[in-house]
């Protein structure tokens, strides 16, 4: 039976054969329906390796994948509690009714059922907005294996999105820092179309200091989002210790 670690490289894997069929199909070096067949193969799989990890016995894993872990899992904590400065984001926010379609139209997300939001895209798969806000609710559940397809469907249909470009990034260094040039490029394609946006800032200084061993490219952007209005003190407080890390001072 494959241990733990062993089903947890596996999954890590196939996300990665996701993520660069979804970069295939966005260069036009795949058809779309053979990137489909391809992702719906590489989810069946990831399901699978899911189904087994719930009952697979654990295993001491090396020393380095052990920090690489600890620290994944720390800024993951961090990113979900509150990194989003809402103030820095460069994204334009939505008009009210933009969400419109499947009887949704001017309600507050928060009070629409994870349920009716599946029952909507699952009729209108083109509605973007309502995608993406799905996406981000999974993600921020920590549910990111319901997250990642739609956030590959997000970007097969706008290969620029910010946010799906950097929660792809941030999810692919998450599930293996080995793959850490793979998930910056993501983060940077973020940035590129959405320069001064927080969350992807973060995202890319954390896996340029524990990714990339980049500690002067990781300080740069920590020092940026220091520069932000009104960051909340424990957020502060993270991104102070995160410079010390990458050999700066405060």
């Amino acid at each position: 039976m494959r241990t733990r670690r062993q089903l947890e490289e596996q999954l890590a894997q196939a996300q990665v054969d996701i993520t660069e069929v979804t970069e295939q199909l966005a260069a036009g070096e795949l058809d779309a329906a053979i990137a489909e067949k391809l992702r719906e193969r590489y989810q069946r799989e990831i399901e699978r390796i899911t189904q087994q990890a719930a009952t697979a016995p654990d295993d001491e894993a090396p020393s380095g994948s052990r920090s690489r872990l600890v620290v994944g899992m720390a800024v993951m904590a961090i990113a979900i509690i509150g990194i989003v400065v809402v103030s820095a984001l460069a994204i334009e926010d939505r008009e009210p009714g933009q969400f419109a379609t499947g009887n949704i139209e001017g309600r507050d997300l928060s009070e629409v059922t994870t349920a009716e939001m599946e029952d909507v895209i699952a009729e209108f798969p083109n509605v973007l907005d309502m995608r993406l806000a799905l996406a981000r609710r999974y993600f921020d559940a920590g549910d990111l294996s319901r997250a990642l397809p739609h956030y590959l469907t997000i970007l097969e249909q706008d290969p620029e999105n910010p946010e799906a470009n950097a929660t792809l990034g941030w999810m692919t260094f998450v599930s293996d820092s080995t793959q850490s040039e793979t998930a910056a490029t993501f983060v940077e394609r973020a940035l590129d179309s959405a320069p001064g946006y927080a969350q992807a800032t973060f995202y890319l200084a954390n896996i340029r200091l524990y990714g990339l061993d980049d500690a002067p490219g990781a300080r740069l952007l920590l020092t940026e989002l220091l520069e932000v209005d009104d960051l909340p003190d424990d957020v502060a407080a993270a991104l102070q210790i995160m410079i010390e890390d990458a050999g700066g001072t405060t």
